[in-house]
Protein backbone atom coordinates (compact mmCIF):
# COMPACT_ATOMS: atom_id res chain seq x y z
CA UNK A 1 0.00 0.00 0.00
CA UNK A 2 1.74 3.13 -0.84
CA UNK A 3 1.84 6.11 1.80
CA UNK A 4 -0.08 9.13 1.45
CA UNK A 5 3.09 11.22 0.51
CA UNK A 6 3.41 9.37 -1.92
CA UNK A 7 0.66 10.86 -3.68
CA UNK A 8 0.35 14.51 -2.04
CA UNK A 9 2.73 15.81 -4.10
CA UNK A 10 4.65 19.41 -4.04
CA UNK A 11 2.99 21.34 -6.30
CA UNK A 12 3.84 25.42 -7.71
CA UNK A 13 2.30 28.41 -5.91
CA UNK A 14 1.97 30.64 -8.81
CA UNK A 15 0.85 34.15 -9.02
CA UNK A 16 -1.88 34.00 -11.70
CA UNK A 17 -1.89 36.73 -14.27
CA UNK A 18 -4.21 37.16 -17.15
CA UNK A 19 -2.64 38.01 -20.10
CA UNK A 20 -4.31 41.32 -20.87
CA UNK A 21 -3.52 42.46 -17.16
CA UNK A 22 -0.36 44.50 -17.65
CA UNK A 23 0.56 45.66 -21.21
CA UNK A 24 -1.65 48.63 -20.20
CA UNK A 25 -0.41 48.74 -16.92
CA UNK A 26 1.48 52.13 -16.44
CA UNK A 27 -1.54 54.19 -17.46
CA UNK A 28 -4.49 52.12 -14.91
CA UNK A 29 -4.61 50.40 -11.28
CA UNK A 30 -4.06 47.00 -11.33
CA UNK A 31 -6.48 45.61 -8.70
CA UNK A 32 -4.96 42.14 -7.62
CA UNK A 33 -7.77 39.64 -5.61
CA UNK A 34 -6.67 37.46 -3.15
CA UNK A 35 -7.70 35.06 -0.27
CA UNK A 36 -8.51 36.85 3.83
CA UNK A 37 -7.21 33.77 5.23
CA UNK A 38 -4.46 32.24 3.94
CA UNK A 39 -1.56 33.24 6.20
CA UNK A 40 1.41 33.55 6.06
CA UNK A 41 1.13 34.08 2.20
CA UNK A 42 -2.12 36.37 2.34
CA UNK A 43 -4.33 37.66 4.97
CA UNK A 44 -6.41 40.51 6.32
CA UNK A 45 -4.14 41.92 9.69
CA UNK A 46 -6.55 43.24 12.61
CA UNK A 47 -7.20 46.69 10.62
CA UNK A 48 -8.61 45.14 7.92
CA UNK A 49 -5.13 45.87 5.84
CA UNK A 50 -3.58 43.61 3.34
CA UNK A 51 -0.59 41.35 4.60
CA UNK A 52 1.51 38.23 3.95
CA UNK A 53 4.47 37.11 1.69
CA UNK A 54 2.53 37.58 -1.71
CA UNK A 55 1.05 41.03 -0.64
CA UNK A 56 4.76 41.99 -0.19
CA UNK A 57 6.02 40.47 -3.33
CA UNK A 58 3.45 41.97 -5.97
CA UNK A 59 4.48 45.69 -3.80
CA UNK A 60 7.85 45.29 -4.39
CA UNK A 61 6.97 44.28 -8.21
CA UNK A 62 4.76 47.30 -8.38
CA UNK A 63 7.20 49.21 -7.41
CA UNK A 64 10.01 48.27 -9.51
CA UNK A 65 8.05 48.34 -12.74
CA UNK A 66 6.37 51.52 -11.62
CA UNK A 67 3.22 50.14 -11.17
CA UNK A 68 -0.86 51.66 -9.40
CA UNK A 69 -1.95 48.68 -7.63
CA UNK A 70 -5.06 48.13 -5.37
CA UNK A 71 -5.03 44.95 -3.46
CA UNK A 72 -8.11 43.25 -2.44
CA UNK A 73 -8.30 40.06 0.13
CA UNK A 74 -12.04 37.99 0.27
CA UNK A 75 -13.02 34.60 0.80
CA UNK A 76 -11.27 32.56 -1.67
CA UNK A 77 -14.30 31.76 -3.89
CA UNK A 78 -14.97 35.29 -3.92
CA UNK A 79 -11.83 36.06 -5.60
CA UNK A 80 -12.23 33.56 -8.20
CA UNK A 81 -15.61 35.07 -9.15
CA UNK A 82 -13.97 38.23 -8.94
CA UNK A 83 -11.25 37.46 -11.34
CA UNK A 84 -13.77 35.34 -14.05
CA UNK A 85 -16.33 38.33 -13.98
CA UNK A 86 -12.88 40.70 -14.65
CA UNK A 87 -13.59 42.87 -10.99
CA UNK A 88 -9.96 42.09 -10.25
CA UNK A 89 -7.28 41.89 -13.23
CA UNK A 90 -4.93 39.08 -11.23
CA UNK A 91 -5.01 36.92 -8.28
CA UNK A 92 -2.15 36.97 -5.80
CA UNK A 93 -1.99 33.26 -5.68
CA UNK A 94 -3.51 30.01 -6.96
CA UNK A 95 -1.98 26.51 -6.98
CA UNK A 96 -1.55 25.32 -10.28
CA UNK A 97 -3.45 22.20 -12.05
CA UNK A 98 -4.26 21.03 -15.64
CA UNK A 99 -7.69 22.11 -15.14
CA UNK A 100 -7.10 25.24 -13.76
CA UNK A 101 -4.76 26.10 -16.80
CA UNK A 102 -7.64 25.50 -19.30
CA UNK A 103 -9.20 28.42 -17.92
CA UNK A 104 -6.81 30.64 -16.07
CA UNK A 105 -2.91 31.89 -17.97
CA UNK A 106 -0.25 31.63 -14.96
CA UNK A 107 3.36 33.19 -14.45
CA UNK A 108 6.45 31.42 -13.89
CA UNK A 109 5.99 29.98 -10.60
CA UNK A 110 7.91 32.32 -7.34
CA UNK A 111 7.72 29.31 -4.82
CA UNK A 112 6.46 26.08 -4.39
CA UNK A 113 4.25 24.49 -1.95
CA UNK A 114 3.68 21.69 0.14
CA UNK A 115 -0.01 20.04 0.90
CA UNK A 116 0.24 18.77 5.05
CA UNK A 117 -2.28 16.06 6.92
CA UNK A 118 -3.24 17.44 9.99
CA UNK A 119 -4.92 15.43 13.01
CA UNK A 120 -5.28 16.01 16.10
CA UNK A 121 -3.01 14.33 19.14
CA UNK A 122 -5.73 11.68 20.39
CA UNK A 123 -6.31 10.30 16.97
CA UNK A 124 -5.33 7.12 15.27
CA UNK A 125 -2.23 7.64 13.01
CA UNK A 126 -2.97 8.23 9.16
CA UNK A 127 -0.57 6.98 6.98
CA UNK A 128 -2.11 5.22 3.67
CA UNK A 129 -4.61 5.47 1.59
CA UNK A 130 -6.42 3.07 3.84
CA UNK A 131 -6.47 4.81 6.82
CA UNK A 132 -8.64 7.64 5.11
CA UNK A 133 -11.24 5.09 3.46
CA UNK A 134 -13.89 6.55 5.46
CA UNK A 135 -12.70 9.16 7.85
CA UNK A 136 -13.99 13.04 7.24
CA UNK A 137 -11.30 15.12 6.07
CA UNK A 138 -11.75 18.93 5.76
CA UNK A 139 -10.64 21.04 3.27
CA UNK A 140 -11.53 24.83 2.32
CA UNK A 141 -14.20 25.68 -0.31
CA UNK A 142 -12.64 25.43 -4.33
CA UNK A 143 -8.77 24.87 -3.25
CA UNK A 144 -6.35 22.34 -4.62
CA UNK A 145 -6.67 19.87 -1.29
CA UNK A 146 -10.39 19.68 -2.28
CA UNK A 147 -9.59 18.72 -6.42
CA UNK A 148 -7.34 16.22 -5.08
CA UNK A 149 -9.54 14.48 -2.93
CA UNK A 150 -13.29 14.92 -5.09
CA UNK A 151 -12.17 11.60 -7.29
CA UNK A 152 -12.01 9.61 -4.06
CA UNK A 153 -15.15 8.60 -3.35
CA UNK A 154 -14.25 6.08 -0.21
CA UNK A 155 -12.83 9.57 1.51
CA UNK A 156 -15.49 11.77 3.20
CA UNK A 157 -14.66 15.70 2.37
CA UNK A 158 -16.09 18.25 4.63
CA UNK A 159 -15.71 21.76 2.63
CA UNK A 160 -15.17 25.03 5.08
CA UNK A 161 -15.78 28.01 3.91
CA UNK A 162 -11.88 28.97 4.90
CA UNK A 163 -8.91 27.90 6.71
CA UNK A 164 -10.47 29.04 10.40
CA UNK A 165 -13.32 26.92 9.60
CA UNK A 166 -10.95 24.11 8.95
CA UNK A 167 -8.84 24.06 11.84
CA UNK A 168 -12.06 25.21 13.99
CA UNK A 169 -13.94 22.26 12.68
CA UNK A 170 -10.50 20.18 13.56
CA UNK A 171 -10.15 21.36 17.05
CA UNK A 172 -13.57 20.74 17.87
CA UNK A 173 -13.94 16.82 16.51
CA UNK A 174 -16.41 17.33 14.09
CA UNK A 175 -13.33 15.86 11.34
CA UNK A 176 -10.98 13.37 11.31
CA UNK A 177 -7.96 15.13 9.67
CA UNK A 178 -7.15 18.72 7.77
CA UNK A 179 -5.22 18.65 4.50
CA UNK A 180 -3.86 21.95 3.76
CA UNK A 181 -0.87 24.14 2.39
CA UNK A 182 1.48 23.43 5.31
CA UNK A 183 2.78 26.62 6.20
CA UNK A 184 -1.02 27.84 6.14
CA UNK A 185 -1.98 25.04 8.91
CA UNK A 186 1.27 25.76 10.91
CA UNK A 187 0.26 29.19 10.79
CA UNK A 188 -3.56 28.47 11.76
CA UNK A 189 -2.04 26.02 14.95
CA UNK A 190 -0.02 29.00 16.00
CA UNK A 191 -2.83 31.74 15.37
CA UNK A 192 -5.69 29.66 17.40
CA UNK A 193 -3.38 28.09 19.90
CA UNK A 194 -4.56 24.86 18.56
CA UNK A 195 -2.25 22.51 20.89
CA UNK A 196 -4.08 19.22 20.33
CA UNK A 197 -3.21 19.75 16.56
CA UNK A 198 -0.85 17.56 15.18
CA UNK A 199 0.80 17.95 11.68
CA UNK A 200 1.33 13.79 10.27
CA UNK A 201 3.67 14.92 7.41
Amino acid sequence: MKKIYCILFLIFLLLLIPPQAFPFARGKTVVFGGGSGFAPYEYLDPSGGPKGFDVELVREMARIKGWDIEIRLMDWPLAIDALRKGKVDALLGMLYSEERDREFDFSDPHSTLELSLFTRKDALPLFTLDDLKGRKIAVYDRGMPLEILRERKEIKTSVMKDMKDVFSALARGEVDAALCPKLMGLSWMLQTMLTQALMRF
